[in-house]
């Protein structure tokens, strides 16, 4: 897939993932772990929970996610930015921003 480069300072999913996110994107964000993660017919089992196609497509077109070839399987896995996005929803729940 070839998209155009989005700074992370660009990106509000980054910046403010409480906010630009739904509460399924944001659970699905931290649930990722790939050697827990596996795709199904329309959508993705991460943790035991299936997560539409739909949800998983719209964190891949914010950058936040992608599917990676990890021990020759499909898995999901958190971008750069994804991890960032972790970090700051983490922060936002403890009450930290």
């Amino acid at each position: 897939m070839n998209r155009a480069p989005l700074s992370l300072t660009e990106n509000a999913a980054v910046l403010a993932p409480w906010a630009h996110l739904t509460p399924k994107q944001q659970q699905l964000l931290l649930d990722i772990d790939p050697m827990k993660t596996a795709r199904v017919t329309n959508g993705w089992i991460v943790r035991g929970t299936k997560f539409a196609k739909g949800t998983v497509d719209k964190l891949n077109a914010k950058r936040l996610v992608e599917d990676r070839i990890i021990f020759g399987r499909e898995r999901l896995a958190l971008t750069y930015a994804g991890r960032i996005a972790v970090s700051r929803l983490e922060e936002y729940r403890r009450g930290e921003r």
